[in-house]
């Protein structure tokens, strides 16, 4: 099936529509529209939360009572085509969409001699395909999930690179030597001349005839989960779950200094595994629950290499951190970094719960966990030539082989609630989390910059700890027609070798809901918080990781946004109505706004809002239509001062971002049976486009001198067209014929149409940006 047949599909079908509307209509449940939709063009659909599968995630078999023998099921097959018309990930960047057979669905589930079993399979032989199978009995549930979750980052970038290994990215020997030997000419000859236009001019040939690579991972996520009910008052569970992650993506990190960036297609290799044991015991009085946990991390690889375009021979000079220019063409002939460290975490958890009398109930939880990490260390540097005052690529020159990290954690959770009165309810809420970092601090004399050369400046690790309070209280009071909440909220926050020592925040809240009548409800919430710091000290967290501090480089009036003193203000409404049974509908206002009052530098203001509204109207028994539309505003302001080794002190340096980003989303659809319980077609469609805009400011004359504004600032559109003609044949047997549309489009200076080669950086320039598809499928559908 060719594109313009496939189009030929979708316009089949919508004449259809207009015809039906002097036929008699059908119910047909309407698509709930999202209230507040996503603030960008979302082209691929988001990646699943992984709630389903992640530790603690719900398997429970299938619901209803165990003892009536029944069987049924659904399974059913398309056979389509797909045609886009770009080389771009975002289509699929998130899922699969196959061409010729594909198994949307097949769902089994019955009993059988009291043995409940579902069984789903979704996506069948995609690249996010599901699996759930569920089994039960009296005195257990066994739940079996899967789930493999694409992530395609962008297609078609260009490396001069190439994986000779995992982890391992080398380039020719020949091509890395003759660009050596050129600059070296270059330099010998007039090392003024070693500018971008010659450099571009050198790679530039090889990069367009460079290696092809498509920057995609994939996630494979597996549970098992087996509860067990030796009486009727115990309940046993066992959790197991699994994840591992392989692929790659980009990596921006890998650099050989200021002037000689290298993206590379980073490589992933990990596996995560968490398993749970976990008892409640129900009394009388209430319940008690406790169990244990483990949580294992293992990345296969520890560490990425990759080759320096520019050097086939390890060297060092004053100036090799910023090479290749005028001043050095040094560096060394390979970079390393390190890759997220193989870890493990155990954990202790319990609670109970108290039923009181007067309709009261506390609630109290702990846990305790111990988190490990101790992988060895790489060397200072992968550079050979870098052995003064230390041979720098002798892992045996570092003060220790491993870190020996150890983080304790306990967490504590209480909960009242009571109904003294009828129209009263009282809420309590405590819970106090403290990360206490055990780790040693270790001393380093110095470090290597970029793998170029030795910086004789003593470095020591910092262990970050921190300890949080957070207080809530509401009275909650039904006079009939109205309901009145009001709270208070309390946070408190300590940290280590930051800035501050203690934040507090203290929050009011009001919220009201009114039944205007039996159909329709109004509700208005607000709060009002703020936020402020027992004292700052600008320089306490920049002197953390120096074994002997010098002068600060920290601009002393600039603020960090999560300790800054700020006011917070929230509100929002929501208007329902549903007058009879044949329109619904309903709008909001949302608006979140923070002040950062003492902030000269530093984030100053940030601020959301969000209107909406949506509609469903079902004029006769076999139609249904439903419409919604939202506008979404978010804005942030941020002030700052250009400065180099030393803090400026002119405003002349000052600089200003005001980010703004303005989205509106519109859809509509229509339900119809048009020969009940023969035909039905369904039709929706939905438009998205989001305006982003960067005003940057800065006044002549200073550094940088004049800032210009940034216009395509992730400018995204996206259109969406659906639909589908289904056919009851007879019963259980059921024909449809569908097409879905969409076209999306980005505008960004900042990633689109970069090029491989800038000044200063080697870019992957995956293609992740526009593209127009179309989905045509005709199938079948068998239920019993």
């Amino acid at each position: 099936m060719t594109f313009p047949l496939a189009a030929a599909v979708l316009l089949l079908v919508l004449p259809v529509g207009a015809a039906a509307q002097s036929a008699s209509p059908a119910p047909a449940s309407s698509p709930s529209p999202a209230a507040t939709p996503s603030s960008s063009a979302s082209p691929a659909a988001a990646p699943p939360s992984g709630n389903d599968f992640a530790p603690g995630g719900n398997t429970a078999t299938a619901p209803g009572p165990i003892g009536e023998d029944f069987h049924r099921g659904t399974a059913e097959v398309h056979l389509q085509q797909l045609d886009v018309d770009t080389l771009s990930s975002k289509f699929l960047e998130y899922r699969d969409v196959p061409t010729g057979i594909a198994v949307p669905t097949l769902h089994a589930a019955g009993e059988k001699n009291r043995y409940r079993y579902d069984f789903l399979a979704e996506g069948v032989r995609q690249g996010d395909e599901h699996y759930r199978a569920l089994l039960g009995h009296d005195w257990f549930r066994l739940g079996v999930d899967f789930r493999r979750i694409p992530h395609r980052f962008g297609n078609a970038g260009r490396t001069l690179l190439q994986p000779t290994s995992e982890g391992v990215l080398e380039m020719s020997d020949t091509l890395q030597g003759a660009f050596q030997r050129a600059l070296e000419q270059q330099f010998a000859l007039n090392p003024s001349g070693i500018n971008y236009t010659f450099l571009s001019g050198l790679v530039g040939p090889s990069l367009a005839a460079g290696n092809v690579v498509d920057l995609q991972l994939e996630r494979q996520r597996s549970k098992i989960d087996l509860a067990l009910t030796p009486g009727h008052d115990l309940d046993v569970r066992l959790t197991y779950f699994h994840e591992r992650r392989t692929g790659d993506r980009a990596a921006a990190g890998t650099s050989f200094g200021f002037g000689n960036a290298v993206e590379t297609p980073e490589p992933v290799h990990y596996l995560t595994e968490d398993v749970t044991a976990s008892a409640t015991l129900q009394r009388s009085w209430g319940d008690a629950h406790a169990g244990l946990g483990y949580n294992r991390f293992d990345d296969r690889l520890t560490s990425e290499t990759w080759d320096n375009p520019f050097r086939a021979v390890d060297s060092t000079d004053s100036g090799a951190s910023s090479a290749p220019n005028s001043s050095s063409i040094a560096g060394p002939k390979q970079g390393r970094v390190a890759l997220p460290p193989d870890n493990e975490a155990f954990r202790g958890f319990g609670g109970v719960t108290f039923h009181l009398p007067g309709h009261t109930r506390v609630l109290a939880d702990l846990s305790l966990a111990r988190w490990r990490q101790n992988d060895t260390f790489i060397p200072y540097t992968i550079n050979t030539a870098i052995t003064s005052p230390l041979n720098a690529s002798n892992p045996a020159t570092l003060p220790a082989a491993g870190l020996d990290g150890k983080i304790g954690v306990f967490s504590q959770s209480y909960l009242v609630t009571s109904h003294p009165r009828s129209p009263l309810t009282l809420t309590a809420r405590y819970r106090s989390y403290d990360l206490d970092n055990d780790t040693s601090r270790l001393s380093f004399p110095g470090y290597v910059r970029f793998d170029g050369l030795w910086q004789d400046t003593g470095r020591i690790s910092v262990p970050y700890s921190f300890h949080s309070r957070r207080f809530d209280a509401t009275a909650a009071y039904d006079f009939d027609r109205v309901n009145v909440e009001a709270g208070y909220h309390y946070n408190w926050f300590a940290r280590t070798f930051r800035e501050t020592a203690r934040t507090t925040e203290n929050t009011g809240s009001l919220a009201a809901t009114l039944r205007l009548t039996e159909w329709s409800s109004l509700r208005a919430s607000y709060e009002h918080g703020s936020r402020g710091f027992d004292e700052y000290h600008f320089e306490r967290s920049e002197e953390a990781s120096f074994v002997s501090p010098g002068a600060p480089t920290n601009q002393p009036i600039l603020r960090r946004y999560d300790q800054a003193a700020r006011d917070v203000d929230r509100a929002s409404v929501l208007f329902q109505a549903s007058p009879g049974d044949k329109v619904g509908f309903s709008a909001f206002y949302r608006l979140d706004h923070e002040d950062y009052t003492d902030s000269p530098l530093g984030l100053q203001s940030a601020r959301y809002s969000a209107v909406g509204a949506d509609v469903d109207y079902t004029p006769a028994a076999r139609w249904t239509l439903f419409a919604f539309y939202s506008h979404e505003n978010g804005e942030g302001f941020l002030q700052g001062r250009q400065s180099g080794s030393s803090p400026s002190t002119t405003t002349l340096d000052d600089w200003s971002s005001r980010i703004t980003d303005k989205t509106d989303t519109v859809g509509a659809g229509v339900n119809v049976q048009i020969v009940p319980d023969r035909w039905t077609l369904n039709l929706s469609a939905r438009y998205q486009n989001t305006d982003g805009f960067n005003d940057l400011f800065s006044p002549p004359g200073g550094s940088p001198d004049v800032a210009f504004p940034i216009a395509n600032f992730d400018d995204t559109h996206l259109v969406t067209l659906t639909s589908e003609l289904r056919y009851a044949v007879s019963h259980g047997w059921r024909l449809s014929l569908g097409a879905w549309w969409e076209d999306y489009r980005i505008r960004d200076q900042q990633t689109q149409g970069t090029g491989y080669y800038v000044p200063g950086a080697f870019l992957l320039n995956a293609n992740d940006g526009d593209y127009r598809a179309i989905v045509a499928y005709v199938g079948v559908t068998r239920t019993w």
